[in-house]
């Protein structure tokens, strides 16, 4: 008799308000499913650990519907193609996409982001310098950038971004992708107001959605790609290794407690 293989799954198990917790998750195990026409089975190798998951467990207003309560943590990973009913994956592939904390994962088109060739960079540079990046005081950034900046790509909003913001240039570009450093969004946080810099300095400030570019995701790795091969880029990781660190992993996160780009080894 076969006996099926196990899923372990790290599902939500409570709504949390602001940052999200340990407890707040669950374990759920399942057996693995096979994949159905135009689908393939992905067996995760990385998981990535990520500010934006925040936003994805909270019931606020978010450019994503929140992860159901009893659903797999939203999460990206790479990982290898076992079984792979679709036209365009193999078995034995490398893929990145939205796989969630789990080992296993049936995707499609709407999971997949790209394939990962092993052969451009270690497979966790897809989940860091290769991918989402869903992830100093005044006086030395002047002193990085002495002629100012045109373009700041905020990520975290908060501090970091209160000592970045007097030293755009005239007509700089802000592109808004993240706000991480804020604790809570509700009550709105209260802060420096930039309707002044705005003004004078004629900027122009932009929210930035990754889910609207993701057509270009294989062309722009192959840049970056290409730039670590010729050492122009250089990037720091911060691994830890099994499913079950993923919770307390993302809470450290938080504390900022992690030295470079945090990714769980499956």
């Amino acid at each position: 008799m076969t006996v099926a293989r196990s899923n372990r799954r790290i599902v939500l198990g409570r709504r949390p308000t602001g940052i999200p917790a340990p407890s707040d998750f669950a374990r759920a195990d399942m057996p693995v499913e096979r994949p159905g026409d135009g689908e393939f089975l992905v067996r995760n190798l990385l998981l990535s650990i990520d500010p934006a998951q925040r936003g994805w467990v909270n019931a606020s207003a978010n450019y994503a519907d929140p992860v159901p309560i009893g659903g797999v943590m939203r999460s990206l990973a790479v990982g290898v193609v076992e079984e792979s009913r679709h036209h365009n994956v193999v078995a034995g592939e490398h893929l990145y996409g939205w796989f969630g904390w789990q080992d296993y994962c049936v995707g499609s088109d709407a999971e997949l982001l790209r394939k990962v060739d092993p052969r451009q960079a270690p497979l966790s540079a897809a989940l860091g310098v290769l991918g989402i990046k869903a992830g100093l005081s005044t006086e030395l950034i002047r002193a990085h950038c002495p002629d100012g900046i045109d373009v700041f790509f905020d990520n975290t909003s908060g501090e970091i971004a209160d000592v970045v913001w007097p030293v755009l240039n005239s007509r700089a570009r802000v592109v808004q992708c993240g706000t991480a450093a804020l604790p809570a969004w509700d009550p709105p946080p209260a802060g420096p107001r930039r309707d002044r810099d705005v003004l004078v300095k004629r900027l122009r400030h932009e929210g930035f959605i990754i889910f609207d570019h993701v057509t270009r995701f294989p062309a722009v790795a192959a840049q970056l790609a290409a730039w670590l091969a010729d050492g122009s880029l250089r990037y720091r990781e911060d691994i830890e290794h099994g499913l079950e660190r993923a919770p307390e992993a993302l809470a450290a996160l938080y504390r900022g407690q992690n030295d470079g780009k945090k990714i769980i080894e499956v």
